[in-house]
Parts: C-alpha cells; structure tokens; sequence
C-alpha cells in the first residue's frame, strides 16, 4: 500500500528533526514541507564545480562524494548533508557531488531555506547553534591541526571607546565580517567594554558568561578543558566563537598575556539582534562554513 501524503510529511519532519536536533518550534515541519524526495542512480552528478549552490541535499540512503582536482575526496554516507557550505558561504560550488551507489535523498532549495531562515527568527537561531554545534565539536577533534591564527599588529584602545571605534572592531571579526554596517552598530550599542591586566583571568573553567567575548585590544590565551594547550587570540577576534554560540564556552578559560580590552555581547543581546537584522545570521553560518571547510580539507570526511 502506497504511503498518504501525511505519512510521507511526518517521515520527513521526523528524519529533519533527526538530523537539526537544535531546531525548535514549527522549523522542523516547515523544512520538511520543503524537502523533495529523489532516488538516484550511482554516477548521478548533484552538483558541478563552478556552479551557483541552487540546492543542499540530505542523504538518507547510499554514498555521495565530492571532488576536486588537487584535493581530497570527501564521501558522505546515510543521514549527511551536502552542498550547504557552499549555499552557507555565498560562493558557487568548489567541488562537483555524484553518487557512488543508488541514493535516496531528500533535495531542498537554497532560496527557500534563506528564506525560511530570514522570516523564522527561532529558525534562524536554531540553525546558528546547530551549525556551531558541528563546528565545536570538529575543531575538539581536529583544531589542533590548524595551523595558529595570526595576531594583527593594532592600536591600543583605550576604553570607554566610542560607538563607531567598537563598530569597527566588530566589523573586522571573521564572525561578523559579511554582516551589515547597521546590524554591527546594533551589536556595538550592547557590547560592554571590559578591560584586564596582563596575568588577569578572563574566564575561568565553567565561568564564562553566555556570551561572545571580542578581543579588542591586546592577546588573550585560550585554554579548554583536558587539554594542556592554549592559543593566543589577538585583536579581531571572537573567543572560541563555535563553543560561545553553541553554549559551549563553559569548558574553556581564558587569560589575558597582555593588558586587554574586550567586549562583552550577551547571548540574549545576540539573538534579539540576530532576529532583527537576519544578516548577523547569515554572517554566523558563513564564518561556520568556511571553518568547517578548512577541516574537511585537513581530516576528509570518510563516512
């Protein structure tokens, strides 16, 4: 007996809500209702290198790959999803996708899941700590690997500072870089200016506040917990970003080397400005993306 259009919704919502355990209220149904179901033959191309991300793709059954020449393949099992750091990243596709073998998938349009995004604000939170969620837990795996970020020679800074110098300090994080001069003035009229000694504990294990703490001057040594190594964190730069809009930062501390001038956004102020201005969202999901990306490409993934 052939299954009632009910049946096949509920099957969707259900394996969605599997895959984005972080979405909450209506998304999950409303991504669902997107979603079209495909079967495929192996040797299928979802996808070539060099063309607009019109598509992301769930794999509920079979093998998928990406390539590209010069590069790793990644191959994608059952219950993965492909083509989304591209669509995340605002770029076209660096690698083309086929299958390996005969492939069940469900196929979504990038427009409509932008626009799902932009017009449901709890949606648009959800899929920022669910791909923060992937990020931290990949850079605990892998982060070691990476190769230290670059501490920029900057000015110091010396507090209270004006609305348009944290603006600008906001404007050069990697996190907030593609977002929109209005939505960082918004994040810069809620961000609270705290300044350290060099030796001066940031946070403690545990003690971190819900936040994002920017490093707006000086260098701050990040340690997480089990592990014996910290990274220096200089100006322009968010504090574990992954971990903070994950609710993760509780397991790292961070002290400061230098005297240091941070900022304060608080996780509420965060998302109250997020769901104001859904650039800061789209911002978030492309920094994401491309750190997701640059650990594909030093650990493929091989499922």
């Amino acid at each position: 007996m052939s299954k009632s259009q009910d049946e096949l919704q509920l099957e969707r919502e259900l394996f969605v809500r599997a895959m984005l355990p972080t979405i909450r209220g209506e998304g999950a149904a409303r991504l669902a209702a997107m979603l079209e179901p495909l079967e495929v033959p192996a040797g299928t191309f979802l996808f070539h290198a060099g063309e607009p991300p019109e598509q992301f793709f769930f794999v509920v059954e079979g093998q998928v790959a990406m390539e590209a020449e010069g590069h790793p393949t990644w191959t994608f099992g059952p219950r993965s999803m492909v083509g989304m750091v591209d669509m995340n990243a605002w770029r076209p596709h660096r690698r083309a996708c086929r299958t390996l073998q005969p492939t069940r998938l469900l196929a979504g349009r990038s427009r409509q899941w932008l626009e799902l995004l932009d017009d449901d604000p709890i949606m648009g939170d959800s899929a920022i700590q669910g791909f923060a969620s992937v990020l931290h837990s990949q850079l605990g795996l892998h982060g070691h690997l990476l190769a230290p970020p670059p501490i920029i020679a900057s000015e110091l800074l010396v507090p209270p500072l004006p609305l348009y110098q944290k603006a600008l300090v906001l404007r050069d994080t990697a996190l907030l870089r593609r977002a929109s001069t209005q939505a960082i003035v918004s994040l810069a009229q809620v961000a609270e200016e705290l300044v350290f000694d060099a030796g001066e504990a940031v946070f403690a294990l545990g003690r971190a506040e819900r936040a994002l703490y920017v490093v707006a001057s000086g260098v701050v040594a990040l340690g997480m917990l089990g592990s014996d190594r910290r990274v220096s964190i200089g100006p322009r730069s968010v504090l574990g970003a992954a971990a903070a809009l994950s609710g993760n930062l509780g397991g790292f501390s961070a002290l400061a080397e230098t005297s240091a001038l941070v900022l304060r956004i608080r996780e509420e102020d965060y998302y109250d400005q997020s769901d104001e201005h859904p650039e800061l969202m789209r911002a978030a999901m492309a920094y994401m993306a491309i750190e997701l990306e640059r650990l594909m490409d030093l650990v493929p993934p091989t499922t």
